[in-house]
């Protein structure tokens, strides 16, 4: 989830942590260490056409948890994204299951995940610089650049927020996107063409124009986490880092 970010002091801090972490690693990495290195590669037992069908699937059982609710009535916005995000989530849980049941070691979770904060940081010099510069570029063309209404209707809740932002949606996306999706096109197309479609999709299902461009590179970044980590939790901490940061920013009183 990206929102409307206009660099504050906070942002600014984490912006310069962030280009001093990658050009740290891409010194290591030049220097011919890396220290994300010898991790297994997700395994991806899924095939295209299954990650695709959990993907419409999850997005189906959102639509008519949601649109159920809404018809009968009874239940407050609240109530519903809280629902649709459980059910979207349980889809998605179900289906990695399932799919990846078996398909090798899921990798060093605890250490993926903090390589997924750690890529947080590192990513967010960028996300931020092709988000600001897309949504001026947007401004000068005549073009809309509000936030996105699901991130405008949450920050009247922020319970809701963080059960959705933080732990919801992290789950579920990476389940779905890089468990899944990745996983499935990488054994076929390899992993630079199975991030760039996974990421493209990511951004796509998000259908947001103002963000769009900022997703897809999100997305490329928790795609390499995936990769780097060889465990979901990895792409998973970085997702909720990210989403995280939005809420901290909200809830203090901030954008």
């Amino acid at each position: 989830m990206i929102g409307a970010l206009d660099l504050g002091a906070g942002d600014l801090l984490l912006f310069g942590a962030g280009t001093v972490l990658l050009l740290l690693y891409l010194g290591l990495r030049i220097a011919g260490r890396d220290p994300l290195a010898g991790n297994p590669s997700p395994p991806g037992r899924a095939r295209e056409l299954e990650a695709f069908a959990v993907l419409l699937l999850s997005i189906l059982v959102q639509v008519f948890v949601a649109g159920g609710l809404a018809a009968v009535g009874r239940a407050g916005e609240t109530t519903i994204v809280l629902a649709a995000t459980a059910a979207a989530t349980a889809v998605a849980g179900m289906a990695a299951l399932m799919l990846l049941r078996g398909a090798g070691p899921a990798g060093p979770a605890v250490r993926g995940a903090g390589a997924g904060v750690l890529g947080f940081v590192a990513s967010f010099p960028v996300v931020a610089t092709v988000l600001l510069g897309w949504k001026a570029l947007l401004s000068d063309l005549g073009g809309s650049t509000a936030e996105q209404p699901i991130l405008t209707s949450l920050r009247a809740d922020l319970p809701v927020f963080f059960l959705v932002a933080v732990i919801g949606a992290p789950l579920s996306e990476e389940i779905i996107f890089r468990g899944l999706l990745h996983g499935a096109l990488r054994r076929r197309f390899g992993m630079a063409v199975a991030a760039i479609i996974s990421a493209a999709i990511w951004a796509a299902v998000h259908r947001h124009l103002p963000t769009a461009p900022a997703h897809f590179v999100l997305g490329v970044a928790l795609s390499l986490t995936y990769e780097k980590t060889g465990t979901l939790w990895g792409p998973i901490a970085f997702h909720a880092a990210f989403n995280g940061w939005q809420f901290a920013q909200v809830a203090a009183g901030g954008r």
